[in-house]
C-alpha cells in the first residue's frame, strides 16, 4: 500500500492587481528572483545553494525553489494562478516563506504579502539573554526590555530600556521558574552605525517603520524558530 504524504501547509493570497505585465514571464525572471533569495537567506543559511526553475501551463506558474538544508535536498513549491488572481506560498519553512513573501510581492506585485504572525516569546527566551553578534547586516543584537506576568502572585513587571534588562528577566526565571514574557524589546545596530528598537509581542513586531531592516530582524527570529503562520491553508486578501 502506498503511504500518502502529507500536504504541506501553505499560505494563500488574492492579488487583485493588474496582472498582464506578468504574462508571458520576462526571461530572466526566474533568475532575479533566485538571486533576490539568496541575498535574504544565506545570511541566515550560509554556504546556501539555491536555484529557481519556472513553469507555465495554461496562465498558472509553478516556481520550484530547490535548496540545501540540513544537508538535504529540499524544495519549496509557489503556485500563482494567472486567470484566478490567486499565489500560495508553503508555511512549513518560516523563513523561507518569509522570504519568498518579501520577494515575489515585491518583485511580481510591488506590494508585500503580510499573513497574520505568532512570534514564540518562550522560545526566545533561550538564546536573547546573551548579546547576539553579526548576523546578516546587524553587529549587535541586544535585550534592554521587556514585560512578563507572574502567575503567584498574580502580578506584572515591566523593564523598558536599560543594560541590566537581560540580567533582570535571568533573575526573574530562576527566581520564578513560571514567568511568563508578554513583550521582549531589542536595540538592534547595524553595520551603518544605524540603531534600531524591535517590539515583540505574540501577535506583534513594532518599531519606527517597516522597512528592510525591520524585515532582516524577522528573519532572524524565524530562522531561530520564533516565527509561525497560524492562518496557513486559509486564503487572506494579503
Amino acid at each position: 500500500m502506498q503511504e500518502t504524504v502529507p500536504t504541506p501547509p501553505s499560505l494563500s493570497f488574492q492579488t487583485d492587481n493588474d496582472l498582464l505585465p506578468l504574462y508571458p514571464p520576462d526571461p530572466d525572471l526566474p533568475e532575479t528572483l533566485a538571486e533576490a533569495l539568496r541575498v535574504r537567506l544565506t545570511p541566515f543559511r550560509p554556504a546556501l545553494a539555491l536555484t529557481l526553475d519556472l513553469r507555465e501551463c495554461e496562465k498558472v506558474q509553478t516556481f520550484t525553489v530547490r535548496f540545501v538544508r540540513d544537508a538535504e535536498m529540499r524544495s519549496a513549491v509557489i503556485v500563482f494562478d494567472i486567470l484566478a488572481r490567486h499565489i500560495a506560498f508553503p508555511a512549513d519553512d518560516p523563513l523561507f516563506a518569509l522570504a519568498a513573501m518579501e520577494v515575489f510581492g515585491g518583485q511580481l506585485f510591488r506590494r508585500p504579502f503580510s499573513p497574520d504572525r505568532i512570534y514564540r516569546l518562550d522560545w526566545m527566551s533561550s538564546w536573547c539573554l546573551e548579546p547576539v553578534h553579526r548576523t546578516a547586516s546587524m553587529t549587535r543584537i541586544a535585550l534592554c526590555g521587556f514585560r512578563a506576568s507572574l502567575p503567584h502572585p498574580a502580578r506584572s513587571v515591566s523593564i523598558r530600556e536599560t543594560d541590566a534588562a537581560a540580567e533582570r528577566y535571568r533573575w526573574l526565571a530562576e527566581e520564578y521558574p513560571e514567568v511568563m514574557a508578554t513583550m521582549f524589546e531589542f536595540e538592534v545596530c547595524f553595520e551603518d552605525c544605524a540603531v534600531r528598537h524591535y517590539r515583540v509581542e505574540e501577535h506583534e513586531l513594532r518599531a519606527f517603520r517597516r522597512d528592510a531592516r525591520m524585515c532582516e530582524f524577522e528573519r532572524l527570529l524565524a530562522a531561530r524558530n520564533c516565527v509561525e503562520f497560524p492562518d496557513a491553508n486559509t486564503r487572506t486578501d494579503g
